[in-house]
């Protein structure tokens, strides 16, 4: 245990360097584009005048969360799954059937990229891949879908607590997808 509140974004002295506090452990982001597809401010930032004897720094980067679409130098366009996998799609349209937006694909260094464990493509047959953040219409209610079941989440404050962004919700015509709904997500 030591002074680090888990989620938090922190800072040390005047590096420029910014950390996410997970696992009672500071972990570096190694790009604006990590920082940013998980939603996250730079005026929630904590600094601190020194590294605490008691706080270890990771060497492992924050990588984007469930629900990120990311690529590399090249063109493919992944999909980070609910489980830290990346996923590709077979197609472009597709990509689009299912709400995604080339304008929200964050680039990130292949360093960063090769850290994430490649799982099976997303085929054209598929629904959301598991981890996909969606709402329908105009509805304000935001699901996770995980398999055939979409999870609401009962407060801004429990869709942020797990690390999601806002900008990864896909609104789409849920009447054409036929999900089950399940039990809500608190926190």
């Amino acid at each position: 245990a030591n002074s680090l509140i888990n989620g938090r974004l922190y800072k040390i002295g005047t590096e420029t360097t910014v950390y996410l506090a997970a696992a009672c452990r500071l972990k570096p982001f190694r790009g604006n584009a990590v920082f940013k597809a998980r939603g996250q401010k730079f005026q929630n930032i904590i600094t601190l005048a020194s590294l605490p004897a008691n706080i270890t720094v990771s060497q492992k980067p924050v990588l984007p969360t469930a629900g990120t679409l990311v690529k590399g130098k090249d063109k493919t366009v992944w999909f980070v799954d609910k489980n830290g996998k990346r996923r590709g799609f077979v197609s472009g349209a597709h990509f689009a059937e299912l709400g995604f937006k080339f304008n929200k694909v964050q680039t990130i260094s292949e360093t960063d990229l090769s850290l994430i464990p490649v799982d099976k493509p997303i085929e054209n047959n598929e629904e959301h891949p598991d981890g996909a953040i969606i709402k329908c219409g105009n509805s304000p209610s935001v699901f996770q879908v995980i398999g055939n079941t979409k999870f609401p989440f009962t407060s801004g404050e429990a869709f942020t607590y797990r690390g999601n962004s806002f900008e990864h919700v896909l609104t789409v015509d849920c009447g054409r997808f036929k999900y089950v709904v399940g039990a809500a997500i608190s926190q």
